[in-house]
């Protein structure tokens, strides 16, 4: 099996609404993890949508889950066609454990150059229903 390890920070988190298209796929998983970078809620087309969408080359603090999983998992490429369908792209970060520990991921970056109100606390779980 080869595994992958994906950095998640919206609706693909452990616990929210897409997060089962690829459960069964997730060996292990690490939440409250950090990398660098910026969440913004996602805009298209002059509407600010109510997912989170990352811009990793920002300066910033973006929190999510670590999720371990077998990247040939039928759920695991769905997820991927999902997302580069929405307007992501991959992109290889680090991640920090809650010890600090540094870690290689994948993480989905916003392609579009359009980005909504930016998500301070760089935690959309915490922050979705915060009106800016």
């Amino acid at each position: 099996m080869k595994t992958m390890n994906l950095f998640m920070y919206g609706t693909l988190r452990v616990g929210h609404w897409n997060h089962p298209m690829l459960s069964e796929g997730v060996i292990s998983s690490y939440m409250n993890v950090t990398t660098e970078g910026k969440l913004y809620y996602a805009k298209y087309r002059d509407m600010q949508a109510g997912f989170p969408c990352a811009r990793f080359d920002h300066d910033g603090i973006i929190v999510g889950d670590l999720l371990v999983v077998d990247a040939e998992h039928e759920g695991v490429q769905d997820t991927h066609r999902m997302e580069i369908g929405a307007g992501y792209v991959p992109r290889d970060i680090v991640i920090n454990l809650e010890d600090g520990t540094p870690m290689p991921a994948v993480g989905w970056q916003w392609k579009r150059e359009e980005l909504g109100k930016h998500i301070v606390t760089g935690d959309w779980e915490r922050e979705r229903f915060v009106d800016y």
